[in-house]
């Protein structure tokens, strides 16, 4: 897998969807992320997505390994011969063409007493310095949080991600509001050789057991919504690492959660 950047204004428009029904065309185009799965019933490479629209084939998809996370840029036409209502039904799945695809890096969500995950009193060797930690959420699907950071660095250089929290100290309630703190921080794994320049990287963080374990504690105490919020390495000048916490995400609704567990 290979980490997958894009600069912070195409970004910007990612997970948007537009639709064309001028002229008889009856489409939609947008970017979206999803985890590739293979469809038992037809053997096809199938992307279980964050759109309305359910989940959707492309020839594309073929040589992506099942399970893989991935952003991609596609084009639906409903009114093609493989998206007939009675096609789809059968398939379960509509088909598009996909202009632009890229395999995301996947990591698991760790706690602080975790073998490997960093110690947030200490500055990780190379780490790097995050200007938002969660400049997009792009999805939520299959137990993976997809994220966008924003940070500036070199286009090329590729970093490696942790996401951790504290088990023993999860939520904080704020102005009534139940907040999860997790905190995210990058270090260089290959270095880039051109200038630096304001840029996205995007994840995919597995965080479902996460994500039902606070719903389940706050659906005992009553409540049906809380929010995330990333905690992040702001500053790593001169051997002081700076923490700074990011906007609250969110909400993320008890009951969705823990239909998605069941489903």
């Amino acid at each position: 897998m290979r980490q997958f950047s894009w600069c912070a204004a195409a970004l910007a428009a990612t997970v948007m969807l537009t639709s064309c029904l001028d002229g008889g065309s009856n489409s939609q185009s947008g970017t979206t992320v999803g985890v590739v799965r293979l469809d038992t019933k037809t053997m096809k490479h199938v992307l279980d997505n964050s759109t309305p629209i359910g989940p959707f084939y492309s020839p594309s998809f073929k040589n992506v390994k099942e399970g893989a996370c991935i952003i991609a840029s596609f084009d639906l036409n409903y009114d093609a011969p493989e998206n007939a209502s009675n096609v789809v039904k059968t398939n379960g799945y509509y088909t598009v063409v996909v202009r632009e695809k890229a395999e995301l890096d996947q990591y698991m969500i760790m706690k602080f007493t975790d073998t490997g995950a960093p110690d947030t009193a200490k500055m990780l060797e190379k780490e790097v310095a995050l200007a938002n930690p969660n400049y997009q959420i792009l999805g939520y699907v299959k137990g993976y949080l997809f994220v966008g950071h924003a940070l500036k660095q070199p286009e090329d250089q590729r970093n490696y991600w942790f996401l951790t929290y504290n088990a023993d100290n999860m939520v904080k309630e704020e102005s009534g509001e139940r907040i999860y703190d997790v905190f995210v921080r990058a270090k260089v794994k290959t270095p880039g050789t051109k200038s630096e320049k304001d840029m996205m990287v995007a994840n995919a963080y597995q965080i479902k057991d996460y994500l039902e374990t606070a719903a389940r504690e706050e659906q005992s105490k009553g409540n049906t919504r809380f929010y995330l919020r990333f905690n992040y390495a702001s500053s790593v000048k001169d051997g002081k690492l700076t923490w700074a916490k990011g906007e609250k995400v969110g909400p993320f609704e008890v009951k969705l959660i823990l239909d998605k567990q069941r489903s």
